[in-house]
C-alpha cells in the first residue's frame, strides 16, 4: 500500500488543480453510488478518480454504457464488481491549463491486489487476482 508521501509523489505527477480523498462504501455489486466532492470543475467529465486502496478483492469502475448516469459539477458516479466492497479513492480535478494526463504505474507492495494503475483514461481500478 502506497503512504501518504508516496500518493503525494503520485497525484504530483499528475496535472491537477485539486484533489480529495473519499472513502465509500459499495453495498450491492454494479449500481452505482453517487460520490459527492467539491471540486467544481467546469467540466464534470474530466474529473479523474484512483482506487488507493480496498477491503478486498473487486474492481471499481464507472459506467461506461450509453445508458450510464452523467456525472454532475459535485458528483460522480462509481460501482463496484463485488457487495460490501470499502474503497479509499482520491479525486482529481485536472487543472484546464493541462489537458493531458501522464500515466503512472505505482507498485503497492503490500497491498493485497499488488498493483495500482494510475493514468491514461478515466478509467482506474485496482487488478485483483481472484
Amino acid at each position: 500500500m502506497p503512504t501518504e508521501s508516496e500518493l503525494l509523489k503520485i497525484t504530483r505527477s499528475v496535472p491537477q488543480s485539486s484533489f480529495r480523498r473519499v472513502t465509500v462504501t459499495f453495498t450491492e455489486a454494479f449500481v452505482d453510488v453517487p460520490i459527492a466532492h467539491d471540486l467544481g470543475p467546469s467540466d464534470p467529465e474530466t474529473i479523474e478518480y484512483y482506487v488507493v486502496r480496498t477491503n478486498g478483492p473487486g474492481l471499481v469502475h464507472d459506467d461506461q454504457s450509453p445508458t450510464r448516469t452523467p456525472w454532475r459539477t459535485n458528483c460522480i458516479y462509481l460501482r463496484s464488481s463485488v457487495p460490501n466492497l470499502v474503497a479509499d479513492l482520491v479525486i482529481i480535478a485536472p487543472a484546464p491549463a493541462k489537458a493531458r494526463r501522464s500515466t503512472v504505474v505505482a507498485h503497492a507492495g503490500h497491498h493485497p491486489a499488488g498493483v495500482i494503475y494510475l493514468g491514461g483514461s478515466r478509467y482506474h481500478a485496482v487488478q485483483v487476482p481472484v
